[in-house]
């Protein structure tokens, strides 16, 4: 190859030489001398001395492998460049904003904090820069061992879940092949969950005979609401009077307001509707039906949230409603609200 001389004459090359035998070369010190596979059938390789002569072989016999098998080794070669790019652009952050974006629609407003603030804080500045093929479980361990260490095990479970989803679907999108992260569950062992108590029918009693000769009806009758249908706090805050259907007896709450962002009709009883007629000459001109006093805008004067806030803790609203009412006579909910 380096007694070759310069000139226009192009020179065929025996089984010896770095090239498939009988496929025409440039000579040596010419620009792109070597393989390259054009429209002549050419393919070039490198450039020599570049390219070692043990390089070149076993890049020949990887070529010829390719022309048996009916394949062109310059696609082949093309083709895998293109996916190497594709995995350096695909990195975890350029996936995880992806997935975020489309996600948070669907999400409520607090979960679209929480996502954002674990995806900033905890799994962005350790795996971001990574592309998504080259993560592996190890790294998602060593993020959550690390949280877990200081002592904050929830967030180590929860890096791991926010971590899945993206996974997912960078599979989905076919960007991934696996999720490293399905082997990580039980990784980092969880607190036991304690529950609130649940309020006993006798303290359900009493909270009732107190509201007899509490001064605020719009308070007396949002709780008696929340009792008797079974919504969440939230739930019932957001209701507006455009919702209650009077002829109809029916509640509609929007699926913005309901967690599983589903529509969702409550049926109203006698004793609800004419909760609601006592209501509406109180807040009738306003948009909700429990309104702030000074703040149009705003939901629920402060000393009803502190009163909602208390059963929240208690659960003594919908755990019996939802547990007990259902092995209880008919009349227990009069009887428990000190209805005859």
């Amino acid at each position: 190859m380096q007694n070759l001389r310069r000139g226009l004459t192009r020179f065929r090359m025996g089984r010896v030489s770095i090239l498939m035998s009988g496929l025409p070369v440039q000579r040596y010190g010419d620009t792109g001398s070597g393989l390259h596979q054009k429209k002549d059938g050419r393919y070039t390789i490198g450039e020599y001395p570049g390219v070692s002569l043990a390089d070149a072989r076993r890049e020949r016999e990887w070529a010829r492998e390719q022309v048996k098998q009916g394949k062109n080794p310059t696609i082949v070669k093309d083709t895998e460049k293109l996916m190497v790019m594709g995995d350096a652009e695909n990195t975890f952050k350029s996936i995880a904003e992806e997935w975020y974006e489309r996600k948070c629609q669907t999400w409520a407003e607090k979960t679209q904090i929480v996502n954002r603030g674990f995806l900033d804080k905890h799994i962005l500045p350790s795996i971001g820069k990574i592309p998504v093929k080259d993560i592996k479980a190890a790294h998602i361990l060593a993020l959550m061992l690390s949280l877990e260490k200081a002592g904050n095990a929830y967030s180590a479970g929860k890096v791991r879940q926010i971590c899945s989803a993206v996974f997912c679907y960078a599979v989905a999108t076919l960007r991934a092949e696996v999720d490293p992260s399905y082997a990580l569950r039980g990784a980092v062992m969880q607190k036991p969950t304690t529950h609130a108590r649940p309020a006993t029918t006798g303290e359900l009693r009493q909270l009732f005979v107190a509201l007899r000769n509490y001064k605020s009806p719009v308070m007396v009758i949002c709780i008696k609401m929340l009792v008797m249908t079974f919504v969440r706090q939230q739930e019932l805050r957001f209701a507006r009077w455009e919702d209650i259907s009077f002829e109809k007896a029916e509640w509609i709450i929007p699926k913005e307001v309901m967690k599983k962002r589903r529509e969702h009709r409550v049926p109203l009883c006698e004793h609800v509707i004419s909760l609601l007629e006592e209501l509406k000459p109180l807040t009738g001109d306003k948009e909700y039906l429990f309104p702030a006093h000074r703040r149009l805008d705003s939901l629920l004067p402060k000393p009803l949230l502190t009163v909602l806030s208390s059963i929240r803790d208690l659960q003594a609203v919908r755990s019996p409603d939802m547990t007990s009412v259902p092995r209880h006579p008919p009349l227990y909910m009069s009887k428990a609200s000190g209805q005859k």
